[in-house]
């Protein structure tokens, strides 16, 4: 009986864990996720930019910045198409990404139709459901919101950077959540009422499939 208590419990355990595996794969392959990986690809191209232009200023004959001997032909050489290889391995993971983002039809902020993030306005942003804190044209890249479902931070909300790319969608503008506070709604509720209908959307979803 025990055994078969640890087998059911362990049976669970790992549906779980394929959920979860599931679940990651499937967000892996969303236009937010893929967004995301691309900035990280294009940070690491700057960065190899740099080293290839660095290695471009030495000059043969002269004392290595780093380590001892001089600069040869042949070492300069080998470190820029060392650089080069790096670029195009990078180019080659980028590319893909962007024709999948705009596949499934591009970033939600990048698109001329549709509501934009406007100061006080109920954002969902990389699945969570946030409150647009200040929007500027100074916004490009990151956006300042407020999470109040966060635990201990109900009432005051946690304050964090959201990037621009995991913008998906507005679901109250500026001023339907202050006439939704104004009759006696709190953040942290207008946030729970936007999870649990999220949340039955999507399991409705789900089920269709």
């Amino acid at each position: 009986m025990r055994k078969a208590g640890e087998y059911y419990e362990k049976a669970e355990w790992l549906e779980q864990r394929a959920q979860g595996s599931r679940r990651e794969q499937a967000y892996r392959q969303t236009r937010f996720a893929m967004a995301e990986r691309i900035k990280r690809l294009e940070t690491d191209m700057r960065s190899v930019r740099r080293d290839y232009e660095s290695i471009q200023r030495l000059e043969v004959g002269k004392p290595r910045p780093y380590g001892e001997g001089v600069v040869t032909e042949e070492g300069k050489e080998r470190g820029l198409n060392r650089e080069r290889r790096m670029l195009t391995i990078l180019a080659q993971e980028i590319l893909p990404l962007q024709t999948a983002i705009r596949e499934q039809g591009g970033l939600a902020i990048e698109q001329e139709e549709g509501q934009k993030p406007e100061t006080g306005a109920l954002l969902l942003m990389g699945g969570k459901v946030v409150l647009a804190s200040k929007v500027t044209k100074a916004n490009k890249t990151n956006l300042t919101c407020i999470d109040y479902s966060v635990p201990g931070f109900a009432k005051e909300g946690w304050k964090g950077s959201y990037p621009l790319t995991s913008f998906h969608r507005v679901l109250m503008n500026a001023e339907e959540v202050r006439q939704a506070i104004q009759a006696g709604k709190t953040y942290a509720e207008l946030t729970k009422d936007w999870e649990d209908q999220l949340t039955k959307d999507r399991s409705q979803t789900q089920k269709d499939e």
